[in-house]
This record gives C-alpha cells, structure tokens and sequence, in this order.
C-alpha cells in the first residue's frame, strides 16, 4: 500500500503501464492488482489475474462472455493447495476480502494453462450487533448506553468513512443518524485492527422516544431504533434481488423500567421464516424483575433471489417492520 495506492477507479487494463503507476505511487485497479500478483510470483506464490464484473456494470452471461463485459481485476493465489481472492485497493479491508463491488456471480481466472471460472463469493457474511442497556425514568427520559458492532462489508463501509472524514465529522455523523438522542460521549474500538469487529459505542439520553400519559408510559422497546421501513418498497420487481453476501442484523437491549410500574402489554414473540431456509426472523421481549429484555436477529443466508421471489421477500421484510414498530405500554400501580 505504501508503493502504489488505488486511484479509485475500476479497470481489466494498466492505466499507463505499472513502471509508470509505482513511479507515480498511485494508479487504476489493475495497476494494484497487477502489481499484487507479480510481488506474490516473486516470493515463489501462484498468482493468476481474476477477470470480474462489478456490480454496476453488470452480471455477465457465462455463455455469452465478451471480454468487454467484465471490467475488472483481482488476483488469485494458490498456497498449499489452497485458492484465496485477493484485493489490494483497501487499507481497512481484511486481505482476504474482495471488494463488495466484486461480488457479482463468478470472475475468469486467466493462466497460461486454462481460463476457468471461480465463484467470487466466499465466506463473507455482513453483520451488526446493536447492544444497549438503557434506564427509563417516571417522566420518560431514557438515559443509558449504546453500541454497535459490525464485522463484513459493515466494518469496511464503518473504517472508510472513519478514515475519509475524521473523527470529529464522524462524531458528527453519528449525532446525525441519532437525531432523537443527546450524544455524550462517542468512541470507537479496533478502528484500525482490521482483522476484528469494529464498535462505535455512545453515551446518551432522549425525552424523545417513550411517551407519557397520565400513570402510562408508552414505549418502542427497540427505541426508534429497528427497521422502520420496508428495503424493497415497489409492490412489482422487473429483475432480481442481490444483496452481495448473507446478513444477520442483531438487537440485543436490557430496558430498566421505573419503580412501581408493571407492563400492562407487550408486543407478541415472533418467528418466521422465507421459503427453503433464504431467511429467518426472530423477536421477544421479555420481563425480568424491572428490566425489559429485547431481542432481535433477521438472518438473510440467500445472496439472490429471482423476480418470482420478489413477493415472498418484500411481504418478509413488511413483517419485520411492522414487528419492529410495536410497543410496550408501561402503568404506573
């Protein structure tokens, strides 16, 4: 990274050949990847180019490939036996993960004894853990802690805007995504161990979000803070759904309630599933003593699903929703 770093652009061909880009220190895709390949075969490493298509330029049709289609490239190394994709463009992506915008279908490994197809899509999966353990008052102001951990593409989108922005537009971000919320405190955790989770934890209150009447007090047990709408909003879908790699999303609260007060209703467990094992959703809340505790994990373990699917799918995610928008009524005696 230090000899050559990305450019931002996306492309199969060198820019102004590699003796030029190292010169420069800074060049396309191919002069990163290009370069990559040729350090592994130096340190006695089987590296071959990987041929790709990224996602806004389209899958490509493996029976009527045109070398035209595919826009972009990767590398592919073999060590004892093993085949690992590479991608050298990012500094706060883990060395084994290939862009997000390379997970499209299959990539065209060109050696000089084959051209062969690869699956681009290996073992990454995106995931975010939102934890909190909030206290409610009488009067309905919440005080309390949160934090979210991410892993996958989350982590890598998380450290992109970290490293572009700083930490003082990133404080700012965050205050902007927790519009109900007075924010304290901001921190981060692993910001640059590349290798684990990153967490953005806060410090923070809201008169916002529970709202009171007379001895009731009612309240989103995920406070504001679940899917409050629906990804996949048109009621007809003309090409197919790709969400990249699989996700799980998880919500994990402790809620105190207030001394003398009891739940007078709670919105009901919830489990369900898509079709052949593509999804799954799951939701409690639970009271033990005076603490409330809420738990939350939709599951998409499918990457793609076809227009056919594309009802199924869309009427999955208004469940979650409208799960997601039910509240405990709290009274007072």
């Amino acid at each position: 990274a230090s000899k050559i770093k990305w450019n931002g652009r996306y492309s199969k061909y060198s820019s102004s050949g590699l003796k030029k880009a190292l010169d420069n220190k800074a060049g396309n895709s191919a002069d990163v990847n290009l370069a990559l390949i040729l350090l592994l075969r130096e340190l006695g490493i089987r590296a071959e180019p990987v041929v790709v298509s990224t996602r806004k330029n389209g899958a490509v049709l493996k029976s009527r490939v045109s070398i035209d289609r595919l826009n972009n490239v990767i590398a592919l190394a073999t060590i004892d036996g093993k085949e690992y994709l590479l991608d050298a463009t990012s500094s706060v992506r883990p060395w084994s993960m290939i862009p997000f915008e390379c997970l499209n279908g299959d990539g065209l490994v060109v050696s000089k004894e084959s051209v062969r197809w690869i699956p681009l899509l290996r073992g990454e999966k995106n995931t975010s853990m939102m934890y909190a353990e909030m206290a409610l008052q009488p009067s309905g102001e919440l005080t309390g802690k949160l934090e979210t951990t991410e892993s996958g593409y989350n982590a890598v989108s998380t450290r992109n805007d970290y490293r572009d922005e700083g930490e003082e537009k990133s404080k700012k971000a965050v205050a902007q995504r927790l519009k109900s919320w007075e924010i304290s405190t901001v921190s981060w955790k692993n910001m640059d161990n590349i290798s684990e989770p990153v967490s953005t934890s806060c410090l923070l209150s809201s008169s916002d979000i529970a709202q009171t009447a007379g001895d009731m007090i009612y309240l989103n047990p995920l406070l504001n803070l679940g899917q409050s709408a629906n990804p996949f909003r048109q009621e007809k879908r003309s090409y197919p759904v790709d969400f990249g790699c699989p996700l799980k999303d998880t919500y994990s609260f402790a809620l105190e309630i207030p001394e003398g007060y009891h739940v007078e209703s709670a919105p009901a467990a919830a489990s369900f599933a898509l079709p052949d094992n593509a999804g799954s959703f799951r939701f409690a809340v639970t009271q033990v003593g005076n603490k409330l505790s809420v738990n939350s994990t939709l599951n998409i373990s499918r990457v793609s699903f076809e227009q056919a699917d594309y009802e199924i799918l869309r009427e999955f995610f208004n469940q979650v929703v409208k799960k997601h928008a039910e509240q405990v009524v709290l009274k007072k005696g």
